[in-house]
Parts: C-alpha cells; sequence; structure tokens
C-alpha cells in the first residue's frame, strides 16, 4: 500500500522528473563523466604546476558519496593528490598560526578554513577513506597540524560561535579525526610530534560552553586512537609523560568548576582506560596508583550533596555510578578466585565454585573499581543515591555468577551490613538483604560471614524495623532451604532469638510498648527455625529462653505464634508429656479467659489431628479431666462463650479419639461420663432453671448442646456444623447417648423429647446396627420409665413421636422387662400394688404325668423348655370366666419383677437376627435361686382386696385397647412373638403338702 502511494504521488510530480532509474542511469553517467574530467584537469596540473583550487571542487564532486575501493580504483592519483593537499594546508596553517598571537591566530586560522580551505578539508575528508592516503598525509604531518589547529580552535572568542561556518567546521574536522584515527600511523606520528598528550589535555580540560565541539572532536579522536590503533609504544609514551596524573588533575578542577557537566569529560576517559586493557593493563593500574577510584567517589558525593533542582544533578549521578561496571569489568590478565578455606567448612559437600568464563566481557577483571560503590554507599546519604548504588552492585552480581566471589574479598555486602544497614531506611535494608538471599537462592553459597553479622545486629540493635526486616530475610532463607537451619544455629542466630525474646518478654511486664510486627516475625522465624531441626530444638530446650515462652501465651497479639511453636516442641518430645500437660494447666489457672481457652483448645486439637503420638501424651496427661474440667468452667460463662467452648471441646475431644483405640477404650470403658460429661453440663445456665430466662432461648440453647452431644456421640469430624445430616451416620459412642438421656430426663421440657425422638427414630431408620445400640442401652426401658404419659395419653404432645420410636425399637429387640413394663402401662387388674404372693389353684395334675415326672414333690416335664419344641409345649389355659374360682390372688408387681430377674429371656423382634445376637438366653443359667413362695389363703385375699382397693377391672378400657394394638402390630410383624411370650412364662407343679389336688405355681403370670 505504501509503494501504491509512493507510486501516485511521484506520478502526479512534474514531467521534468524522471523515474529512479532513469535518475540513477543519469547520476552514474555524471559521475563518470566528473572522474573522467577530474583525471584530465589533475593531469595538467602535474604538467604544470599551480594552485590545487581548481581540482578539490572536481575532487569533492566526483566521489562524495564513493567507497574507498572505488576511490583507489578510479583515481590513481589519490596518494600523491592527499600529499599535496596536505601539505599546503599544512603550510598555511603553520604560516598563519606562526605569525599571530594565540587568540588571534585562531580567527585568522579559522577564517583561513572557512574562505580558502574549506575545498581542502572536504577533500581530505574524502580522501582519508584510503589507507594510501593516510600514510602520505601523515608524511605531511597533517594528523599534528589538525591537532594544533583544534587546540587554537579552543581559545576562539564567543562571537565566531554565530558564524554558520563555526558547527560545519567542526563537524567536518572531527570526521577527518574519526577516520584518521583508525590507523596506526596517525598514533605513531602523534607519538612523534609530542601532541598525543595535547589531545588528553583539551579532552580532560574545563572550557567555555561555546568550546565544547571542538573538545567532543579532541574526545572522539581520542576514543578511537585507544579504541582501534593504541600499542604498547603508545601506552609507554603516555605513562613517561604521567598523562594519567595530569588527567585527573584536569577533572579536580573541572569539578571545582563546573560538576554537573563533569560526566561528560569523565565518561569518555574511562573509556579510554578500558579500551587502553585490550593492548595492557597499565594505563589502569596508573589510575589506580594515582587513587583515581578516591577521586571518582569524591566527585559521586560532591554532586550528591549538590543543593540544586538541576535535573543534571541526578543524570549526572546515574551515569558516573552506571560507569563503574564498565570499568570494574575492564582488565588485561585473568582474575581467579581467592576465599578464606574456612567458609568451605558452612558449604554443603556438593558446592564448586562457578567456572570463570574467558569470553564472557562481564567478569570482573578489576575488583579495586567496585571499592567506588563500597565507599559510595556508606558516605551517601540520599535514599534514591544509595538505591541506584545497590543496583548497580546487583546488576554486576548478575554479569557472571562468578562476579561474586571474585569480589569476595572486598568484603562489601558485610560492611554493608553492619555499617550501614542501621542507618538506612526500610526500603534500603530490604535492598541490601535481597543481595543477601540472591547469594543463597542463586548462587547456592552460604555466605556465613554476612548471615553472622545479621545475627548480631540482631541482638545488639534496639530498633524493631530493623529487627523485623532482619527477621523476615532470615525466614525466607530457611523456609527455602532448611538446610541452612544448622549453619544458622553455629552462627548462633538460636540465641539471638532467645534473648530478643526474652528482652521483649520482659518490656511487655514492664509496661513498654513494643512493636506488633516484630513480635510476630520473631515467634515465626523461631518457629520456622525449629521446625524438622532436631539439633535446635536441643539447644533450645536448655536455655531459659523456654519457660518465658509460656509466659508469652497470656499475649494475644502473639498466641498463635507461640502455640505454633509449642506444637513444634512437642513434636520432638514424643516420650514426656510436659508441654501437654503445662498447656492444661494454664487453661485451669485461667477459667475465665475463654479467649485462652478457646486458642490452647484450637492448639491441641490440630496437634493431635497432625501429630498421632500426641494422643497417648494427652491421655497420660489427665487430658480427659481436663475436658471435664473445661465444661464445668463454663457455668459462669454467657451463652455464645460457653457454646463455643463447648463446640471447642467436643472437637478436641473427637480428635483425642480418632484413630486411637487405647483413648476410645479409656473414653467408652474407664471413664465416668455421668460425672466427666452429665454433671458439668448441667451446671450450664440452660439447664438451670431461673425465673428470667427466656423459655424459647433456653430451648435453642438446650437444643444446640444436645445436638453437640449427637454429633460427638456418632463420631462426626467437624461438630460444630448446624446441618444435621444423620444420613448413613453410625452411633460409635453409645455412652454419649446416655448422656442425652439424662439430660433430657432433668430437663422434661416438650420441645426437646421430641426433637431426641425425631433423631433417634432417623437414627434407627439410618441403619440396623443403631437400633442395636439403642435397644442395648435399653432406650425403650428409659421411655417405659420416663414417657409414661406420652405412651398412654393420646392428646400429649409428644405421643406419635414418642410411640413411633417405641415401635421402631420394639420390633428390632425387647426384654421381658421392657414388656411387662409395656403392659403394665394402663395397671391392669391394678397389678402395681400388692403384697408378695402366689397364685394357688385347685388344677388335677396334667394327664401322662406319673410318679416317676415328681421329684421332690415337683412335676418335671420330660424335656426342658429349651429341648421342646414349639407345637410340644403346652400352657395351661385359664379361662376368664373361672378367673374368680380358679385364681385365690394376683401376684403383685415386685414378684414378679424379682421373678423376671431370675428368668430373664432376651428374644428379638426383628424379622431376622443382627450382629449374631442370640434370640433367646439359657434358662438353665440363674445367677440366684427363685424367691420362696408365700401360701395364703382365700380369706386373707377378701381382707386384702377390700383394705387396698384391688379390683379386678382394667382401670382404662380404652387405653387397654390401644396398648393392646401395638402389641398386636408388633406380634405380627414377628412370627416369634408368640412364641417368645410362651416362652417367658414358665410352669412348675408339686402336691401339696397336706395331700390331695396339686397347686400349678407360676413364675410369671403375666396378664
Amino acid at each position: 500500500m505504501q509503494n501504491l502511494v509512493k507510486n501516485f504521488f511521484s506520478g502526479s510530480r512534474a514531467t521534468g522528473e524522471g523515474s529512479p532509474t532513469t535518475q540513477g542511469t543519469a547520476g552514474a553517467k555524471n559521475d563518470e563523466l566528473a572522474v573522467t574530467h577530474l583525471n584530465k584537469v589533475y593531469n595538467d596540473y602535474l604538467t604544470n604546476p599551480h594552485h590545487l583550487d581548481p581540482v578539490l571542487p572536481l575532487f569533492c564532486k566526483a566521489f562524495k558519496s564513493a567507497r574507498a575501493s572505488e576511490i583507489s580504483t578510479k583515481f590513481l592519483h589519490i596518494a600523491e593528490f592527499s600529499g599535496r593537499v596536505a601539505r599546503e594546508l599544512v603550510n598555511n596553517v603553520t604560516l598563519t598560526a606562526s605569525s599571530k598571537s594565540l587568540e588571534d591566530g585562531s580567527v585568522c586560522l579559522f577564517n583561513l578554513i572557512k574562505k580558502k580551505h574549506w575545498n581542502s578539508l572536504c577533500s581530505i575528508n574524502i580522501a582519508s577513506l584510503s589507507s594510501s592516503a593516510v600514510k602520505e598525509m601523515c608524511k605531511e604531518r597533517l594528523p599534528s597540524t589538525l591537532v594544533k589547529m583544534l587546540y587554537m580552535f579552543m581559545d576562539l572568542p564567543k562571537s565566531c560561535k554565530d558564524d554558520n561556518a563555526f558547527a560545519s567546521a567542526s563537524d567536518m574536522l572531527m570526521s577527518i579525526l574519526i577516520r584518521i584515527g583508525e590507523h596506526v600511523c596517525v598514533s605513531e606520528e602523534l607519538l612523534a610530534a609530542g601532541d598525543l598528550t595535547v589531545l588528553f589535555d583539551i579532552s580532560t580540560s574545563s572550557w567555555r560552553e561555546h568550546m565544547l565541539p571542538w573538545q567532543r572532536c579532541s574526545i572522539e579522536f581520542l576514543a578511537t586512537i585507544c579504541r582501534k590503533s593504541l600499542n604498547q609504544t603508545l601506552v609507554s609514551y603516555l605513562l613517561e609523560e604521567k598523562t594519567i596524573h595530569m588527567c585527573l588533575q584536569n577533572l579536580i578542577h573541572f569539578a571545582d568548576a563546573n560538576i554537573l557537566s563533569l560526566t561528560e569529560v569523565l565518561l569518555p576517559f574511562i573509556g579510554y582506560l578500558k579500551d587502553s586493557c585490550s593492548v595492557t593493563d597499565a594505563l589502569l593500574q596508573e589510575f589506580n596508583h594515582c587513587k583515581g577510584y578516591n577521586i571518582i567517589t569524591e566527585i559521586i558525593v560532591k554532586i550528591s550533596m549538590l543543593e540544586t533542582t538541576d535535573v543534571r544533578k541526578n543524570d549526572s549521578l546515574k551515569k558516573l555510578l552506571y560507569s563503574v561496571p564498565l570499568l570494574s569489568t575492564a582488565g588485561y590478565s585473568q582474575p581467579h578466585i581467592d576465599i578464606d578455606p574456612k567458609l568451605m567448612e558452612f558449604q554443603r559437600p556438593d558446592f564448586a565454585f562457578p567456572i570463570i568464563s574467558t569470553t564472557n566481557g562481564g567478569i570482573v577483571k578489576n575488583p579495586e573499581a567496585f571499592l567506588i560503590l563500597r565507599q559510595s554507599f556508606l558516605t551517601l546519604s540520599d535514599e534514591n543515591h544509595r538505591f541506584i548504588v545497590l543496583d548497580v552492585i546487583t546488576q554486576i552480581l548478575k554479569m557472571d555468577e562468578v562476579n561474586y566471589f571474585l569480589l569476595y574479598g572486598y568484603d562489601a555486602l558485610n560492611i554493608f551490613i553492619s555499617q550501614g544497614l542501621k542507618t538506612a531506611t526500610v526500603p534500603v535494608q530490604e535492598r541490601i538483604l535481597k543481595l543477601v538471599e540472591h547469594v543463597v537462592f542463586v548462587l547456592d553459597f552460604i555466605p556465613s560471614v554476612e548471615l553472622e553479622t545479621l545475627s548480631n545486629l540482631l541482638r545488639d540493635s534496639p530498633d524493631p524495623e530493623l529487627g523485623t526486616t532482619v527477621l523476615s530475610s532470615f525466614n525466607k532463607i530457611m523456609t527455602a532451604d532448611a538446610r541452612l537451619k544448622e549453619v544458622l544455629l553455629k552462627i548462633g542466630l538460636l540465641n539471638s532469638l532467645q534473648f530478643c525474646q526474652i528482652e521483649i518478654l520482659q518490656k511487655c511486664h514492664a509496661g513498654e510498648e513494643i512493636s506488633e510486627a516484630y513480635m510476630t516475625m520473631l515467634i515465626t522465624t523461631l518457629n520456622t527455625m525449629l521446625e524438622d531441626c532436631y539439633p535446635c530444638y536441643q539447644v533450645y530446650i536448655e536455655q531459659p529462653a523456654k519457660e518465658y515462652l509460656y509466659d508469652m501465651i497470656h499475649l494475644n497479639v502473639f498466641r498463635s505464634y507461640v502455640l505454633h511453636t509449642i506444637k513444634t516442641l512437642v513434636t520432638y518430645n514424643t516420650e514426656e508429656n510436659d508441654e501437654v500437660r503445662s498447656l492444661l494447666q494454664i487453661v485451669q489457672e485461667n477459667p475465665a479467659d475463654t479467649d485462652l481457652k478457646l486458642d490452647i483448645i484450637e492448639c491441641l486439637t490440630t496437634l493431635l489431628e497432625s501429630f498421632p503420638p500426641a494422643q497417648s501424651m494427652f491421655r497420660n496427661a489427665d487430658g480427659f479431666v481436663f475436658l471435664s474440667t473445661i465444661l464445668v468452667s463454663c457455668e459462669n460463662n454467657n451463652k455464645l462463650d460457653y457454646l463455643k467452648v463447648i463446640k471447642a471441646t467436643f472437637e478436641l475431644l473427637q480428635a483425642v479419639l480418632r484413630d486411637s483405640a487405647a483413648n476410645v477404650y479409656h473414653f467408652v470403658n474407664n471413664l465416668n461420663i455421668g460425672s466427666s460429661l452429665t454433671q458439668p453440663l448441667k451446671l450450664l445456665k440452660c439447664f438451670t432453671i431461673t425465673d428470667n430466662f427466656d423459655e424459647g432461648e433456653r430451648f435453642k440453647e438446650i437444643s444446640e448442646v444436645l445436638r453437640l452431644l449427637l454429633h460427638l456421640s456418632l463420631g462426626k469430624a467437624d461438630v460444630s456444623t448446624k446441618e444435621m445430616c444423620l444420613q448413613d451416620s453410625t452411633i460409635i459412642y453409645p455412652n454419649v447417648i446416655l448422656v442425652i438421656l439424662q439430660l433430657v430426663i432433668d430437663i422434661n421440657n416438650l420441645h426437646v423429647i421430641k426433637e431426641m425422638c425425631h433423631w433417634f427414630i432417623k437414627l434407627c431408620t439410618t441403619s440396623e446396627r443403631n437400633r442395636d445400640v439403642l435397644c442395648n442401652i435399653a432406650v425403650l426401658s428409659f421411655i417405659l420409665s420416663n414417657f409414661q404419659d406420652a405412651l398412654t395419653d393420646q392428646s400429649h404432645d409428644c405421643h406419635v413421636t414418642v410411640i413411633t420410636l417405641f415401635e421402631v425399637l420394639a420390633r428390632h429387640k425387647m426384654t421381658p422387662n421392657e414388656l411387662w413394663s409395656f403392659l403394665r402401662l394402663d395397671d391392669p387388674l391394678y397389678c402395681t400394688r400388692a403384697e408378695h404372693v402366689l397364685v394357688k389353684t385347685e388344677l388335677e395334675p396334667q394327664p401322662g404325668a406319673d410318679e416317676a415326672d415328681i421329684i421332690d414333690g415337683e412335676l418335671i416335664p420330660d424335656k426342658t423348655c429349651d429341648e421342646m419344641d414349639p407345637g410340644e409345649f403346652k400352657v395351661p389355659v385359664i379361662k376368664a370366666e373361672d378367673m374368680s374360682n380358679k385364681l385365690d390372688v394376683l401376684l403383685p408387681q415386685e414378684s414378679l419383677d424379682e421373678d423376671l430377674k431370675e428368668e430373664e429371656l432376651n428374644f428379638n423382634l426383628s424379622e431376622e437376627p443382627c450382629d449374631g445376637l442370640d434370640l433367646l438366653t439359657d434358662h438353665n443359667k440363674m445367677e440366684k435361686p427363685p424367691p420362696s413362695p408365700v401360701i395364703i389363703s382365700m380369706e386373707e385375699i377378701e381382707r386384702l382386696k377390700y383394705e387396698n382397693s384391688i379390683n379386678y377391672a382394667p382401670s382404662n378400657s380404652l387405653l387397654s385397647f390401644s396398648l393392646l394394638m401395638i402389641l398386636v402390630s408388633i406380634s405380627l410383624s414377628l412370627p416369634l412373638f408368640s412364641l417368645s411370650l410362651s416362652l417367658s412364662s414358665g410352669y412348675r407343679r408339686r402336691p401339696r403338702r397336706g395331700g390331695g389336688n396339686h397347686e400349678l405355681i407360676r413364675s410369671n403370670p403375666g396378664v
């Protein structure tokens, strides 16, 4: 597109302008014609010598854009021609300069060049492209003449600057000097004429501002000579003439006159020195001998202390400082590493020094130049200027990894830490420490001397900001490489940390203000050092700082860090439980400090979860008693506080029990749950009924506590969650369920009862194990004993919930005691209050019984109940209409309970047996003999009947019917129910003592 636009505009030009191809062809033809004409005119000049004025314009026109090879090829007389032009120019300049004073001569010389010899300069500038032409110029002493002319131009008055030819003349002269300066013959000619020192003098002296163009000519000429044509002869000449010393003196005077412009002179001079090192480093050594580095440092400090708003101040300072890397890499000889062998004791076994490359120009060969940066940093007071120094140092260290080791002998970094770190601002401190981190992380070298200096500085310096910065650096180093911890231990860092810890605690006790950031970083660094470093732990526990550590727990700001340190100490000491016991003791000594309790409980919880051996340590330190103590201390706390403490306590208990069979066994079997959990919880405000207690709030708090207990019984990992997710939950700790039941009894709150029953119903529907556990801990007996009103009264608020739970559990498992208790809920036949009596019946002996079956006056069946088939077992049936005639009296409640204890029969009411439990118990395993029956007459019964108001009719027909329907519902779902009822009633017959009919003695009379 751009070409199209160019073609469009080029097409719209005047018709007189041809195409580029046409113009190039025409230009080439013109150049050829110009060269041909030049050769003809110059040949005429050689035939009839006269002034070269007609030849010079033709030469400039013919070769104004030609290359060096073209000049030598097309114009064979180039060397001779250049010599003649140089001779004429030298003669006229010498004649003019010698006939006038210095100032007048400079003006006359300038006018001579402007009016008469401008074409001569142009021709010399073109001819200097040819090496043969330059040699002829040197024979005519043109280089030295140009240097003298340059020196005279330095005295031109300011009025000459307004002349248009002033800038053109300076540019032309600079171009000539740069082109001829590449040739060795030029420097040799200057050396022979003694004008090389003049060039250095012009380049490093202070001149008036309008003379700076001529000074730049001299600077560029010298730079070209040092870079392209310098040799050992020239160096020896400069050393003999003490040129370096002269230049330094010029720089000092320059700094006094115009220090902000000094960089325009000093930087090229530094370049001369660096370029000279390609031949020899003699000039650099001379510069060092003349204290050149100190002079540069003084110049930098002077510039930094200038009270001026001139923007050149910072620019000059930056240029000087960033020239130091250039000067430090200058050198002729190969450097070598020289480090004290003692430092290698702290290094890793696989450490090796970097290889010094001979091709890398970024290697430090002149380490003396680094002294400029070291001294400048210690002397400068401006933060920005110090930043620049550190940037330059970082640049030098990054140029090559070996530079740090080459500069190690100058101890710059250690001096920065010991002398400059205290007075530096925080950003500068961080920058210095980044240099230390660079050595550790990038160079993989352990600077033990610098680290030891930092450790001592940490102990001796009272500045908290400095301490925070240093500790942060130590923390980074240890976090990045844990192997450094033992090295830091050897250099005394742990002792410094302990000293600072004791000092800060003493200040706290004295009421002095301390820095929170400093204290936090101190404990963090201590934790980092103790982690995974057993030697550090051994040293730490022997110091008095460990005792102060527990005192620092009472400081809220640092408590979390201190507890982290204690956790680290616990991981090392698995045989003793001193740390755990000390934490428990602190909580017991401060029962009112809720935050302290929560923090320590959280610390113990995380410790137990991350470090399993701590579980046995907790048990051996009477940790379970500690849990009870915490719950007791919640008595006087407000709602929010004690709920938080209870949650944290239960989380701790879960951590204690998790994956620890010994703790679980102790919790289930050896621990008295009634005193450990139930009694402390009863002391809470929500369980203590007060007149001014809101019933709604009380229910919420009670529900929250019971919910936490339920989570605990299920072994939930997070007891603090509010969602009661009972899906796939299994009861792990049944004894905690007993705590819930005991608390519910004492509360006697309908809402709590309903909520508890809902929980148990969900647990029963979740798994068969939960039903078995609830039956084994006698939840049915608990319901029958404590919720009789809810079972018997259909209008009761909890009737549906309690009945549902009862049915779910009864279908799974029910003991005879629980069955009879359920059947007697309505007090049928008023069987709950009577004396211990037995039934006397007038029954005939069963058919088939003979004398052989009677042993000791009792009728013994041929088979025991366990051996009989259910179809063979016959139970005598007592008809209702014969009840008044057949029964002498009904057995009382107490007699039934005792007989049931003798022959207790467990039967499973579920359709399938679970967990391998026996459906029936062995009747032969009785712990004590049955009680002796008491025989009374019907007259006594009649008297007791009226005295005790014994009736034979049910007390509540509707209730009896309701209970009967429940029983029928259970029996229909369980085929063994009727068999269990039969087996639960055993009969024995024996003859009367006075003879006559046998009496049937029924141990469990039933309904």
